[in-house]
């Protein structure tokens, strides 16, 4: 009787332990052909504090576009983009009037990567408000498709 037993019990796993190999087969097969790449899934963001908002964003191949709100009550000037991975040149200063919406500044000269891969990096936003004459550095997190 103890071996009917032994051998149910056994049955009982291998049965079980198959299911899960073949499961775990297709996940490596679905991982293997970047079906399951959640960079590709999850959406683009651009992630920047209050009270400044990203609006809109562009990466192509040789560069970032940055379209910022200010929610300030005053106007930012002397807005300066800049990057260090990647290494990027930064364009000229530009200013966005209080509660407005423009663009922040454009990086050039970048390398980026192909059409179609995903870029994912952090560009730093540095700004000085007018009313108070104080400068400010903020982290923009960009994730995005590049473009052509």
């Amino acid at each position: 009787m103890v071996k009917k037993r032994g051998q149910a019990a056994m049955e009982f796993l291998m049965t079980y332990g198959w299911a899960l190999l073949v499961v775990l087969v297709a996940i490596g097969a679905l991982m293997y052909f970047d079906i399951l790449n959640p960079a590709k899934i999850l959406p683009e963001q651009c992630i920047l504090s209050p009270p400044l908002a990203c609006t809109d964003w562009s990466v192509t191949t040789t560069g970032i576009s940055l379209s910022v709100q200010n929610g300030y009550q005053s106007d930012l000037t002397g807005i300066e983009l800049s990057s260090t991975n990647p290494a990027c040149a930064t364009g000229t200063n530009s200013n966005i009037l209080a509660g407005a919406t423009g663009i922040a500044q454009t990086l050039t000269n970048c390398v980026l990567g192909t059409a179609g891969d995903l870029f994912k990096g952090e560009v730093t936003l540095e700004y000085t408000v007018e009313g108070s004459g104080l400068t400010h550095k903020k982290i923009v997190n960009l994730k995005s498709a590049i473009g052509a």
